[in-house]
């Protein structure tokens, strides 16, 4: 599994992470890179360690875009589980979901500000409630297990990103209403 985000509170990696220890626990197989820096970095790296995760979760800090595009590649999941931060800040849409989403690689998600327009639960990809790191578990279980038609929801995912959100389809079809 795959997370690319900066490490602030808003993009929820810590619950993120707390799944991965739930599942750990149960001795179900699961590895998740983080690829992305922050604020939160020395943080989340001490809760692996603290919570001898580092077999599961590697957190790799600001890389390039080559490795980016690589890593998304590899990934069977890509997940960012935004929530509402303290401070009130929060996402819109995040780029990172739609970036995925075009690569074909299933995402994990919450509901959460703009994340429902893009990703339709069960049909596009996942959703789940904010800060709730039992939720990502039960859905990361249930994609292991086989409960989804991971190749439909990839498909899926795609169409809706080149459908709904490309930005060149959008200009010409705002020059298109202008003219």
């Amino acid at each position: 599994m795959l997370c690319v985000a900066r490490l602030v509170e808003k993009k929820g990696v810590i619950y993120l992470c707390q799944a991965i220890g739930q599942l750990a626990q149960q001795r179900i197989p699961v590895e998740l890179e983080v690829v992305g820096d922050g604020p939160l970095q020395q943080e989340l790296e001490r809760f692996v360690a603290a919570q001898k995760l580092d077999q599961h979760i590697a957190i790799r800090g600001r890389r390039d875009k080559a490795y980016v595009q690589a890593a998304l590649s590899r990934a069977d999941i890509f997940a960012l589980p935004s929530v509402t931060a303290t401070d009130g800040d929060q996402e819109g849409i995040p780029v990172s979901l739609m970036e995925a989403m075009a690569s074909g690689v299933p995402c994990l998600s919450t509901v959460h500000s703009g994340i429902p327009e893009l990703i339709d639960d069960g049909r596009s990809g996942w959703l789940v409630p904010e800060r709730d790191a039992a939720a990502l578990a039960d859905k990361l279980v249930r994609i292991q297990r086989g409960d989804f038609d991971l190749p439909a929801i990839a498909w899926c995912a795609r169409a809706t990103v080149e459908t709904h959100f490309n930005q060149s389809r959008l200009h010409d079809q705002l020059a298109a209403q202008l003219t």
